[in-house]
């Protein structure tokens, strides 16, 4: 469930942001504040800056704790970045802001990274591989609820509840990531080198 959560967002900002961000031509008739060109870079943008942070919280994970990051870097932090980039872009109208606040959004987006450490830990050795592949499961399912949400709520809501609805599933996700845990996870209580090696599979 917090795979799911975890990228369900970006796929719904992929469906429905052009709808508000993008400038209004006679192709595409939308009330925005950018060129589809401009559009285009903020993806880029976004999604480098993600790619970019990665490696870092990668790191982090591995000395603040891997629960411990999803839990406030991860999901906390694009609980907050989420709804931040969208209504902050909507208020400034300003391109420079809408990048800032998507670059942040990207960024903590990678702090669901340890997540890809911490599934097949809680495992048995011969069990890893189904571990991880209900992990990819869950990136599947995130581009279906992602879409799914702006579908059926956005007539009702408008994309902005949309927004915050995605908002309060990462802040559910915070707490379903109690629940994952792990001896072998650096930031959990009773860690120690041995649990280390085993988790690397020494």
């Amino acid at each position: 469930m917090v795979r799911i959560v975890n990228t369900s967002p970006q796929y719904g900002f992929f469906f429905f942001m052009p709808f508000v961000f993008v400038a209004a031509t006679a192709e595409a008739p939308y009330d925005g504040f950018m060129s589809a060109g401009q559009y285009s870079v903020l993806v880029s943008l976004v999604y480098g800056a993600n790619i970019g942070a990665n490696l870092f919280f990668g790191i982090v994970g591995d000395y603040f704790g891997w629960r411990r990051t999803v839990t406030f870097f991860g999901c906390v932090g694009c609980a907050i970045a989420t709804p931040l980039w969208f209504f902050g872009s909507l208020l400034t109208e300003s391109y420079a802001v809408t990048v800032v606040l998507g670059m942040l959004y990207g960024v903590l987006l990678a702090g669901f990274v340890p997540l890809s450490a911490l599934m097949p830990s809680m495992v048995e050795r011969h069990d890893k591989g189904a571990a991880l592949a209900i992990l990819n499961t869950g990136a599947g399912g995130a581009a279906f609820i992602g879409l799914a949400i702006p579908t059926a709520l956005a007539p009702f809501i408008g994309y902005g509840g949309v927004v915050i609805t995605y908002s309060a599933l990462y802040l559910v996700s915070a707490v379903l990531t109690s629940f994952i845990v792990s001896p072998a996870d650096p930031g959990e209580e009773g860690y120690s080198a041995e649990d280390a090696e085993l988790s690397c599979g020494h």
